[in-house]
């Protein structure tokens, strides 16, 4: 996936075997290399802000996770709608093979 392809919307298979490994659909917000922390509920890449206008609701200003450095060859992923979201901030990055993804 090249660096045009953040922020896009995938279907792909979650790493989560306890659960059969559940179809989800997330938003690719970290590369491979990519530095993620979320400071007040607001995304940072790499200490650049995330401008997200297709999320529904504002940042949670109590949220807080991170820095967190994407792992080669791993994604990280997020649900537009964050607080109703399982997604890379609980499971954390995945192994590239396992997006067996569809741009949508």
């Amino acid at each position: 996936m090249a660096q045009s392809e953040a922020a896009a919307n995938y279907r792909f298979r979650a790493p989560l075997p306890e659960q059969g490994f559940p179809d989800f659909i997330k938003r690719t917000i970290g590369l491979p290399g990519d530095t993620i922390e979320i400071k007040q509920g607001v995304v940072y890449i790499n200490g650049t802000a995330l401008a997200e206008p297709y999320r529904p609701d504002p940042p949670n200003a109590l949220e807080n996770r991170g820095p967190y450095k994407v792992p080669a060859g791993d994604y990280f992923m997020m649900g537009d709608n964050r607080e109703n979201s399982y997604d890379s901030r609980y499971w954390v990055s995945f192994r590239a093979k396992i997006l067996s993804a569809r741009r949508l």
